[in-house]
């Protein structure tokens, strides 16, 4: 397409996203924006043409002639941007994509773009970019802190909403939300508590999030102890290790088993479930277990668990939220928590 008719297509675009032109709106005629954009008929209609196709505008009937789309996508159309493909993702990023294809509509729609860290020559990266550079996004939504995008047009081309589920020390200027690990552990320290449990064991995928500092905390604060061998961590790569350490920690013969277990990694419930039974332990006459959940995928189990955790759909509500401020001129917080919730399963 000729450089003249991407400036006459720019403009059109522009006074429909500055809201000159209202959804539903028929064009001017044809002669009339001649004039005023100082072009010709077949540029002009190639222009219109580039806007019918990436959904700005909609050629109906001849007498109705072209008018602005209901649904614009500037208005309408949200990217969730993953850093990787679905087979490294964890059980939150699965939760994450399915919360938002669930409720794609037509007012509402939400695509994924998977794999672009550190990609620059993948189809995706370039269909996300060009999206993004003729303003046909209503938000992005960074699924990680997106620093590997630092210097591209997902960072840097003005005028679109963005939001990240990262950290406070993460992407300056841009709102986020982080999931509340502290008000887990509270809330599964107490849940155990409440149940008597007084020698309670941790199990989780990694030192990330201070996992292990948030479980010494909480139980330090409720006067409750634990011991170094109960803090017990598998990969999520390899589950299977989850069930092993499952199966040593609770052999029977020892002078004093963990009464409560907390898995702070869904990826690791299923088969940390599987090595409790194994072990022989009847739960919850031996353990009581507290899993963390992002709901509302939940993780077979092979024993009752109390599920403690994050509400995904609602956190994309909260993402979207954020988005709207940011295109209404508002300054959201830099940081907004996502509090734990609680559910018997």
């Amino acid at each position: 397409m000729s450089n003249v008719c991407e400036k006459v297509a720019n403009q059109l675009r522009e006074k429909i996203v500055k809201g000159r032109w209202k959804p539903g709106d028929r064009l001017p005629p044809r002669q009339e924006l001649v004039v005023e954009l100082g072009t010709c008929a077949a540029t002009l209609q190639a222009a219109v043409d580039q806007l019918v196709s990436q959904g700005f505008l909609r050629v109906g009937a001849r007498k109705s002639g072209t008018r602005v789309a209901i649904h614009l996508p500037h208005l309408t159309r949200y990217r969730l941007v993953f850093p990787y493909g679905p087979n490294d993702w964890g059980q939150f990023w699965h939760a994450l994509e399915a919360a938002a294809l669930k409720r794609s509509t037509p007012q509402q729609e939400y695509l994924c773009f998977y794999g672009l860290a550190g990609h620059r020559d993948i189809a995706e990266y370039r269909e996300i970019v060009r999206e993004v550079e003729t303003r046909r996004v209503a938000g992005l939504i960074f699924a990680s802190s997106a620093d590997e995008l630092r210097g591209t047009p997902l960072l840097d081309h003005p005028g679109i909403p963005r939001v990240a589920i990262a950290d406070k020390g993460y992407l300056p200027g841009i709102a986020k939300v982080e999931v509340d690990l502290r008000s887990f552990m509270d809330q599964a320290v107490d849940t155990l508590a409440a149940r008597g449990c007084k020698r309670i064991a941790l199990l989780s995928a990694s030192t990330a999030g201070g996992m292990p500092d948030l479980f010494r905390r909480a139980m330090a604060e409720r006067g409750l102890k634990s011991r170094p061998v109960w803090e017990q961590f598998a990969s999520r790569r390899n589950p299977m290790a989850s069930r092993h350490v499952m199966e040593l920690l609770m052999q029977s013969g020892q002078p004093a088993r963990p009464d409560g277990l907390i898995v702070s990694d869904d990826n690791l419930l299923t088969t940390a479930s599987e090595g409790l039974v194994a072990a022989g332990v009847r739960v919850p006459k031996d353990l009581h277990v507290v899993a963390l959940t992002n709901f509302p995928l939940l993780v077979p189990s092979a024993i009752p668990v109390t599920r403690i955790g994050f509400d995904i759909p609602a956190m994309l509500d909260l993402l979207v939220l954020r988005l709207e401020q940011v295109r209404r001129g508002e300054k959201p917080p830099e940081v907004t928590l996502a509090p734990a919730v609680v559910k018997a399963g």
